[in-house]
């Protein structure tokens, strides 16, 4: 029986869904005239003998009912729409202040370019010139040790973590990183290393820095990538 009724009233869900504008044009005929002009007839009729069931009430009294059982239900329809409605600008309030705090972070995050700057022969002592190109300070500046790949895939480090001489870059500014490794061999082709800062609500951020050599010359690309990237990144 309860699998017949919820049988039913998804059935009729789904069809006031599909005829919005018929369905609820029947229910108001329904609601406000056809029950009231059956209950008026039903009266009527057992005025002139023909009793369909017996009540202590008249015609009236019993309209008086009808309508107050409806303005109760009304009155409790809008109710639960009026919390539902509240509940709807709550939550839509609540997504449009993440979203404005989400753009205000896009906005704070600082721009950082990492460049090469200097090396001596054979690209010993390898340094690298990180740029702040937006009007947000970036802080907390950290540098992974430097690696490298051979012609073989092997990872190797080829230097410790390098010399930062200032955890700050203002807007326009740089910061020189400056590594101590030994001569690059001919078969190590790219280098590598994690650069890491915070923006001013103190969330930290990652660039991984890639440097691949050819025809003698370094070509660096950067990419963003998220804590746990770095962190696999620094145990492979």
């Amino acid at each position: 029986m309860n699998e017949w009724i919820k049988k039913l009233c998804e059935s009729i869900t789904r069809r006031a869904k599909q005829k919005p504008y018929k369905w609820g044009f029947w229910f108001i005929f329904i609601t406000l005239f056809l029950v009231p002009m059956l209950i008026w007839g039903g009266y009527l009729l057992g005025e002139y003998g023909h009793i369909l069931f017996y009540t202590g009430l008249k015609a009236g009294e019993a309209l008086g009912v009808y309508t107050s059982l409806l303005t109760f239900l009304g009155t409790s329809t809008l109710s639960i729409l009026a919390i539902w409605q509240n509940k709807k600008i709550e939550e839509k309030a609540e997504q449009n202040k993440k979203l404005l705090q989400e753009l205000d972070r896009q906005r704070s995050l600082p721009l950082l370019k990492v460049e090469q700057s200097l090396h001596f022969g054979k690209y010993r002592c390898l340094s690298f010139e990180v740029f702040n190109y937006s009007e947000n300070i970036a802080t907390h500046i950290d540098a992974s040790p430097l690696s490298a790949i051979d012609a073989t895939g092997n990872k190797v480090n080829i230097a410790e973590k390098p010399c930062i001489p200032y955890k700050m870059i203002l807007s326009g500014n740089s910061v020189p990183i400056e590594y101590q490794n030994d001569e690059l061999p001919a078969d190590y082709l790219s280098i590598f290393f994690t650069l890491s800062y915070s923006d001013k609500y103190g969330e930290c951020h990652f660039i991984k820095v890639i440097g691949t050599i050819v025809n003698n010359n370094m070509e660096i690309v950067q990419k963003d990538i998220s804590k746990e990237e770095a962190t696999t990144g620094d145990k492979t």
